[in-house]
C-alpha cells in the first residue's frame, strides 16, 4: 500500500558519510577564519607632535608589517589617505592604527610616487658633502643639514622587493633621509 520497504544500506552509509565530511569541512573553515582569516582594522591618525616620541625603541621591533596580509590592507590603504590629503608629502606606518594599536614600523608611504618604503638604510659615499634641507612634520619645523652623496638600500612596493638607489635630486634627497629618521623615531635626536 505505500510502497517498496527496502532500504539500500549501500546509499544510507554513502549518504552519511559524505553528510559527515561536509560538516567536517564547515567545521574547519570555521574554525581557519576563527583563527587565521583576521580582518584588520584600520584608521588612520593625523600628523601630532606627541607621536614622534611615541615608543621609539619598538619602531624598528614591530614586525607586524612582514604579514603580506597586512601589507596588502596597509599600502592600498596609505595609498588612498595620500589621495585624500593632496598637501601630505609622506604618510607613515605609525599613523596608521592596526586593530587599534599604531603600526610601529620603520616603513612609509611617498604620496608623490606612491611608493611604499619599508627598512631604509642610509649610506653616505666617502665624500658626502652636505645639503640643508627643510623638514616639518605636524608643526614642527626643522632646518637639518644632510649628507649630499648617498645611497640608500631597502625595501619597497607591496612585495617588499630590495632595492639600492642614488636619489636624483635634493628634494627626493631631503626627503627620503626625513622619512627614514622619523619613521624610527631619531628626528628630533
Amino acid at each position: 500500500m505505500f510502497g517498496s520497504t527496502k532500504v539500500n544500506v549501500k546509499d544510507l552509509k554513502l549518504k552519511t558519510c559524505l553528510a559527515s565530511l561536509a560538516v567536517f569541512f564547515m567545521v574547519l573553515t570555521a574554525l581557519y577564519f576563527l583563527f587565521y582569516g583576521h580582518a584588520y582594522e584600520v584608521d588612520f591618525r593625523f600628523p601630532e607632535e606627541s607621536q614622534l616620541s611615541e615608543a621609539p625603541r619598538l619602531r624598528s621591533e614591530d614586525g607586524r608589517i612582514l604579514d603580506p596580509v597586512l601589507r596588502a590592507v596597509v599600502v592600498p590603504f596609505l595609498k588612498e589617505q595620500c589621495e585624500t590629503m593632496e598637501d601630505a608629502d609622506i604618510l607613515f606606518c605609525f599613523q596608521l592604527n592596526v586593530d587599534a594599536r599604531p603600526l610601529y614600523s620603520p616603513c612609509f608611504m611617498d604620496c608623490h610616487s606612491k611608493e611604499f618604503y619599508y627598512d631604509l638604510n642610509v649610506m653616505e659615499t666617502d665624500d658626502p658633502g652636505s645639503i640643508a634641507c627643510i623638514e616639518t612634520y605636524s608643526t614642527l619645523e626643522l632646518k637639518k643639514m644632510r649628507s649630499a652623496r648617498i645611497a640608500i638600500k631597502g625595501f619597497k612596493g607591496m612585495d617588499l622587493e630590495e632595492f639600492v638607489m642614488v636619489p636624483d635630486s635634493i628634494l627626493k634627497n631631503c626627503l627620503l633621509q626625513h622619512a627614514d629618521e622619523v619613521s624610527r623615531g631619531k628626528w628630533l635626536k
